[in-house]
């Protein structure tokens, strides 16, 4: 098997893959940002609302169902409190990741 190598770097070959996505479903659902990181995947939901609601994930549900491998949803909201919304999906007030 022939190999790759760059002096100082690591093969592309065993470098994760890595990627931003955004997801369409044909049923209309989406997820705003999808992150990739080798074989992980997390979904990302972002709302300007203060509350966060069980509506704001519709799209992080069907993302999950499709994609089995996926850690996780994370709705990012202008809210203040951390809240479970689901079985894999969490809430996240925005300020407690900008910080």
């Amino acid at each position: 098997m022939d190999r790759v190598h760059a002096p100082g770097r690591r093969a592309s070959c065993c470098r994760p893959r890595r990627g931003l996505y955004h997801w369409d479903s044909q049923a209309g659902a989406t997820v705003d940002f999808v992150l990739e990181w080798g074989r992980s995947l997390l979904a990302i939901e972002v709302k300007l609302s203060q509350t966060a609601r069980y509506d704001d994930v519709r799209g992080l549900e069907r993302f999950l169902q499709s994609h089995p491998a996926c850690h996780a949803g994370v709705l990012v909201y202008a809210g203040s409190e951390i809240a479970r919304l689901g079985e894999k999906i969490v809430a996240v007030p925005w300020t407690a990741i900008a910080r």
